[in-house]
């Protein structure tokens, strides 16, 4: 039933940009393949584009940057003036998680929706964060306002 479907909605494409005169009477699916250029059309599987780069997949979710920024809430929001130990190591494993621009850039994300869910929060202990946990990795202030695309 779908070969069917396909074959009709060909049939009915070709008749009605006029391409090649095809007679309905002797027209088959053998015919039609052999004057059509996009022969994948008539595939029943879809066939990859070679231009087309795999998709992207965070090294984690919304749910694993929220788990792991959660212990650092009474930093981020100022009500304590240094990272708790839980805080630094979860701080640690998000920074070991990011390896590149695209990962930093949905980590910001992430960060984003979650401070602005969990508001208020002082945007300056953001960066300072990873400072005061001894972390070789940066993350700008981030606010409502912020363009995670431009990080670079």
């Amino acid at each position: 039933m779908c070969a069917s479907i396909k074959f009709l909605a060909i049939l009915v494409f070709l008749i009605a940009f006029g391409i090649p005169q095809i007679s309905v009477a002797s027209t088959n699916r053998k015919d039609i393949r052999s004057m059509m250029p996009y022969r994948t059309l008539l595939n029943d599987k879809a066939s990859p584009s070679p231009s087309l780069s795999p998709p992207y997949h965070a090294p984690y979710s919304y749910f694993d940057v929220l788990g792991l920024i959660s212990p650092c809430w009474p930093f981020l929001t100022g009500r304590d003036s240094n990272p708790s130990p839980k805080c630094c190591v979860s701080a640690k494993k998000l920074a070991e998680l990011t390896h590149t621009k695209r990962d930093e850039q949905e980590l910001c994300k992430f960060i984003k929706i979650i401070l602005r869910d969990h508001e208020p929060h002082e945007i300056k202990q953001l960066p300072v964060l990873w400072e005061e946990c001894d972390i070789n990795f940066y993350v700008p202030p981030i606010d409502s306002k912020t363009n995670c695309s431009l990080i670079a």
